[in-house]
């Protein structure tokens, strides 16, 4: 199941006040109310938009929800895939460069 940032469907930040979270909302429900919005998936955004709203308002969902999205958030390096990939991309391409800085400090510390 994939993660849905609610403050990107309210289109505030993370830190927003309930007053601008109330706003963001009033000024969604405008606009994909089913009876007023003519696209086809209104009733649909208009319902996830109710559900985001009724955990954002509440503190202690909101703050069960930060600390949600606080674990999500915080993965391991290994375990992305994509950043190991560059990763390992980086060090081939400037190997030359990495094993010449070896060298001149292995050279300088036998020299010491």
């Amino acid at each position: 199941m994939k993660h849905k940032d609610y403050y990107k469907i309210m289109g505030v930040k993370w830190n927003a006040s309930e007053e601008e979270i109330t706003v963001a909302y009033r000024r969604l429900v405008r606009q994909f109310h089913p009876e007023v919005s003519k696209e086809p998936n209104a009733s649909e955004r208009f319902k996830e938009i109710n559900k985001v709203y009724n955990i954002l308002k509440s503190p202690h969902k909101r703050i069960a929800y930060n600390a949600h999205l606080k674990v999500i958030c915080q993965k391991p390096i290994a375990n992305n895939k994509n950043t190991l990939k560059h990763y390992l991309i980086h060090l081939k391409k400037n190997a030359g460069q990495y094993t010449e800085k070896f060298l001149w400090h292995k050279k300088r510390s036998q020299n010491v």
